[in-house]
């Protein structure tokens, strides 16, 4: 099974970390033109990834500034 926003919101509200799976469907979205770079920095930020980390993870993958 596939992973959702809803997973990863609920993963967070519910206290757990963030499986690899779940980041890399986020990057996944971004790579892909589904999620806004900002996007993706403000879901990072709200979800307690900081944004440097957030930052450095999207520029890792290959992921241009906008």
């Amino acid at each position: 099974m596939g992973v959702s926003a809803i997973d990863v919101i609920r993963a967070k509200r519910d206290g757990e970390a963030l499986t690899d799976k779940q980041i890399d469907w986020m990057v996944s979205e971004v790579k892909k033109g589904r999620m806004a770079r900002r996007e993706f920095m403000g879901r990072a930020g709200a979800l307690g990834v900081g944004v440097a980390a957030a930052s450095t993870l999207l520029t890792t993958a290959g992921v241009a500034a906008e």
